[in-house]
């Protein structure tokens, strides 16, 4: 899937299957029209590391306080660490 997601959204995603596999990140898929526009890499300890959209474009700021804020709502992330506020802004 990570290799088909990273050709529909122009980048690497598929690079990231080994460590989705080990444990040591989550991929988030996120679709509008069921169309695949972001992808968001959690680590193990509930940190974003990447958070991006096509071709690994930034996601549009109200998308990105959408999507972030329902991350922290089902526990998935904490947007009161050090790591994770800057992207909750």
């Amino acid at each position: 899937d990570l290799a088909r997601w990273g050709r529909l959204m122009s980048n690497c995603l598929g690079d990231f299957a080994a460590a989705a596999v080990s444990g040591q990140s989550v991929i988030i898929g996120v679709r509008r029209s069921n169309r695949l526009v972001y992808a968001v890499e959690l680590t193990s300890s509930g940190e974003i590391r990447q958070f991006c959209g096509t071709a690994n474009r930034a996601p549009r700021p109200s998308d990105r306080r959408l999507i972030v804020g329902t991350l922290a709502e089902v526990g998935a992330i904490d947007t009161d660490t050090a790591h994770n506020r800057p992207w909750a802004g």
